[in-house]
């Protein structure tokens, strides 16, 4: 019964000319047409009829209950609703009418759970002005978002420090042990190949003295050029240790580095020399680090480390053809909770992770900073065909982390010895990954793990991890995208931005202490948040009864 809410129904239908059954009709037919398969109502009528009653977010309530009253005239008595949605845990078939009620005011009577039926109730004692349209009408009960609050994972601690101070923990511990190990070249000698955390920590601090007497301040952007991963990782890590902000890139072009400056709003710029005369046109380059100090100047400035684990570390410039440039924004506790999570996950990559690609890319970003918390040696592998995985005797196989597309490409390279128990496990981070590669990997290293992370916004901190397994190779594309990660908490939101309870499809988004938390777009000299807490993945999803994820397609465009 809902006769509390019969005089808001009548003031409607007095608007609309129509009934207040057919307004509560039509709100009771949208809130079940969210949990079909095409956004419609298929309503049998008991006398064969089978009519399928489309109401689009957009669509004016007015609309919607014209479209009942027009098709369902008079008083149809119970009606038949087909919500076929095979990803979906609700029935596929429920009955429900709406009826007068003993009170005068009407009733609701239905076939379905009772937390539907709290939903369709809901629904209806929602206020709705005479303005409203479809998207108006909400689809979770008070009951649903009590759920969502409590499967809100308790906030995972997160680690005190900062990227470059654990680092130099590492480096004044081990100062010998190799931190980035490069594919050794013809006529190049091993050592030159490798760089350790001593030498890093040192070139570093030399770096970062000469950005504060440069005059970068704190909190500032400073583009990196990340083009050779063992100079990247003293470049990085000098910023860093600046109190700077970190704006990784690889090789530019003049008008990608044009773009990238005016975006970051960067002054300044670390690059190769073959690269000084693309940035030094939008950025000013320091000094050389390795210059004599001027006099009574000591080489290192007494003011490092001037970062501080609560500040930005990343804005990670994206962009893509047709689409706009976008950057990021993260904090060093987003990259040290997403690494800590993994390690939980995964364990300690004690001797080494292998990756390769661009180093400026979200997975080479990842896989060098999960190397370094562990005191691990970075393996980059080259471009030489066939690759092989660098081993260690006697020191265990080391990880890998790749993208999906990159793992595919690095199978494909791989010679025939080149992989199998070389590795101890390969995380793929980034989009979801498809049943044919879990195929492949399995085929190939049947006792090696496979974990998928999920990056919605395609970033290096990943939104949900699952370990996967011989199994999962039956799928296309894999739908089950795990659990959300340390300090993450997933959303599914419909078009108007509100949460949807387990088993309704929408749009997946995300946020929490383990992600960023600004998404810019800079148009000339103006910059503006395009999502304001929540970022969104551009895909369809929904979550399931046991907290997890399944991602069910894209977001159509437009």
């Amino acid at each position: 019964m809902f006769g509390d809410c019969t005089r808001r129904l009548d003031a409607l239908a007095a608007r609309w000319n129509t009934t207040r059954t057919h307004v509560a009709l039509a709100v009771v037919l949208v809130t079940l047409s969210r949990q079909t398969a095409d956004g419609a109502a298929h309503v049998g009528t008991g006398g064969g009829r089978s009519l399928r009653l489309a109401f689009p977010p957009g669509l004016p309530l007015r609309e919607a209950a014209d479209r009942v009253a027009r098709h369902l005239p008079g008083a149809p008595g119970p009606l038949t609703v087909v919500t076929p949605n095979p990803e979906s845990d609700l029935p596929e078939r429920i009955e429900v009418e709406v009826a007068p009620g003993a009170d005068g005011g009407l009733a609701l009577r239905g076939t379905c759970a009772p937390r539907q039926m709290d939903r369709l109730v809901h629904a209806l004692r929602h206020p709705y002005g005479p303005g409203g349209t479809v998207r108006d009408v909400p689809v979770a009960c008070p009951a649903d978002e009590a759920d969502l609050r409590t499967w809100e994972h308790a906030p995972a601690p997160m680690p005190a420090t900062t990227l470059d101070r654990a680092f130099a923990r590492i480096a004044r511990a081990h100062p010998e042990r190799v931190a980035v190990r490069l594919p050794d070249a013809p006529g190049t000698p091993p050592p030159t190949r490798r760089l350790t955390y001593g030498r890093a920590e040192a070139e570093a601090s030399l770096l970062a003295s000469a950005l504060v007497r440069s005059g970068v301040q704190l909190g500032e952007p400073v583009i990196v050029e990340c083009e050779n991963p063992a100079r990247a990782a003293i470049d990085l890590l000098a910023v860093l240790r600046a109190g700077a902000v970190c704006v990784p890139v690889g090789r530019a072009s003049p008008e990608r580095a044009r773009q990238v400056a005016g975006l970051s709003g960067a002054r300044w710029a670390l690059c190769a020399p073959r690269s000084r005369a693309v940035w030094e046109r939008h950025c000013r380059l320091p000094a050389d680090p390795e210059g004599a100090p001027a006099r009574d100047e000591p080489a290192v400035e007494g003011c490092l480390p001037r970062s501080d684990f609560t500040e930005t570390a990343f804005l990670l410039v994206e962009d893509g053809p047709g689409l706009p440039v976008r950057a990021r924004l993260s904090a060093h506790t987003a990259w040290t909770s997403a690494i800590a999570a993994r390690i939980e996950r995964i364990g300690r990559a004690s001797t080494g992770v292998v990756a390769g690609g661009d180093p400026s890319s979200p997975a080479g970003l990842s896989a060098m900073w999960w190397a370094f918390a562990c005191g691990a040696t970075l393996r980059w592998l080259g471009s030489s065909d066939p690759l092989t995985v660098p081993r260690d005797t006697g020191a265990g196989p080391p990880d890998a982390l790749f993208p999906p597309e990159g793992y595919g490409r690095l199978l494909d390279a791989l010679d025939p010895d080149g992989c199998g128990e070389g590795i101890g496990a390969v995380v793929l981070t980034g989009a979801p990954c498809d049943g044919d590669l879990v195929k492949r990997h399995f085929a190939r290293s049947p006792g090696t793990r496979l974990l998928a992370e999920f990056s919605g916004d395609r970033g290096p901190l990943p939104w949900t991890a699952r370990e996967l397994t011989p199994a999962d190779a039956e799928c296309r594309l894999l739908p089950n995208a795990g659990r959300p990660s340390d300090n993450v908490r997933l959303r599914v939101l419909d078009e108007s931005g509100r949460s949807l309870p387990p088993g309704l499809i929408g749009e997946v988004c995300a946020d929490g202490g383990a992600l960023p938390y600004e998404l810019l777009l800079r148009d000339g000299a103006m910059a503006r948040s395009l999502t304001g807490h929540d970022l969104r993945s551009g895909r369809l999803g929904q979550l399931r009864a046991d907290g997890s994820l399944e991602l069910t397609g894209e977001l159509p465009l437009g």
